[in-house]
């Protein structure tokens, strides 16, 4: 008894003095007006520094892994919310008076900046449900089968009707929330994917890439020195969620992790549970990822 309570006395004495104070030394010399610039540079600040002392906790890195989970869910809690009431004034429960199968059209002509300006129009504005209930859809509904749910990464399979202990299986976001996903990018149910929370921890804000010399590897997936190399079965899955996210944000892929996710989107086509699980996501927020609808597109746009 008295070993568990030192051990974790340990954990929360590392957390505060390694983690949490320097972080917010440091954002306090971080200087801008902006609220949520400050909040994506904390964000960064404490991820960066949690990933430094996570492979030195041993069996504790488990812990590391729960104060990740809250630690995101705090410090994006005021951005969420923000984002969540400009999308009220936006009427977000009502859907944008356009022709799917029509926009799609059109868009099969275009390419580049033109084809990202036009799918951005049909993905822009959906409906948040906020971070907590996302998770609830995705460990209860859409990616739970006959009351198991699997890591995208592992395969590790998790017997469950709710959302997980984060110590067992975590909410991965395949852009990553120190990179830009707060506010309701952090709820968008299209790049959100269970994972086990050891292998959310390796691959931690890492870009997708081979990884030649693994550090880390099960299930197929595995850790480089600067690359998360994910298992075959879910490639494809994984490269069109990263270009949704792009689309959808406004934000940049750089050139060596999107030659990697173009070649993993041919390797690994789109199949019927894609298609499945992007309906399922659009009659809850109201929108779907092209990506998964037209394939081709990604051939379209030569720089995301």
């Amino acid at each position: 008894m008295i070993s568990r309570i030192l051990s974790i006395a340990t954990v929360t004495f590392l957390t505060f003095s390694l983690i949490l104070f320097p972080a917010f030394v440091a954002a306090s010399n971080f200087s801008t007006d902006n609220p949520e610039e400050r909040t994506e540079y904390l964000h960064k600040q404490i991820t960066e520094l949690l990933n430094d002392i996570d492979d030195s906790l041993g069996e504790e890195s488990l812990k590391i892994a729960q104060v990740k989970e809250f630690i995101k869910e705090l410090i994006d809690l005021s951005s969420e919310r923000n984002s969540y009431n400009m999308q009220s004034a936006k009427a977000r429960h009502q859907r944008k008076g356009y022709d799917l199968k029509a926009e799609y059209d059109d868009c099969a002509k275009l390419h580049n900046n033109q084809l990202i300006d036009r799918l951005h129009r049909l993905v822009d504005n959906h409906h948040s449900i906020g971070y907590r209930e996302a998770r609830y859809e995705m460990f209860a509904k859409h990616d739970n089968f006959d009351g198991y749910v699997e890591c995208v990464y592992t395969g590790r399979m998790v017997k469950t009707e709710k959302i997980p202990k984060p110590s067992n299986m975590n909410c991965e976001h395949t852009w990553p929330q120190s990179q830009g996903a707060t506010g309701i990018a952090r709820t968008d149910m299209h790049h959100l994917f269970p994972t086990d929370s050891k292998s959310n921890s390796q691959r931690g804000s890492l870009p997708f890439g081979p990884a030649d010399i693994p550090t880390w590897s099960e299930g197929g997936s595995s850790r480089g020195d600067d690359s998360f190399e994910v298992r075959k079965v879910n490639r494809g899955n994984t490269a069109r969620a990263k270009f949704y996210f792009s689309v959808r944000y406004g934000k940049r892929i750089g050139s060596e992790e999107e030659k990697t996710l173009k070649q993993w989107h041919n390797e690994d086509p789109v199949d019927d549970a894609e298609r499945a699980r992007n309906t399922a996501i659009e009659q809850t927020q109201k929108n779907r990822n092209p990506f998964i609808d037209h394939p081709e597109f990604v051939g379209q746009i030569s720089d995301f």
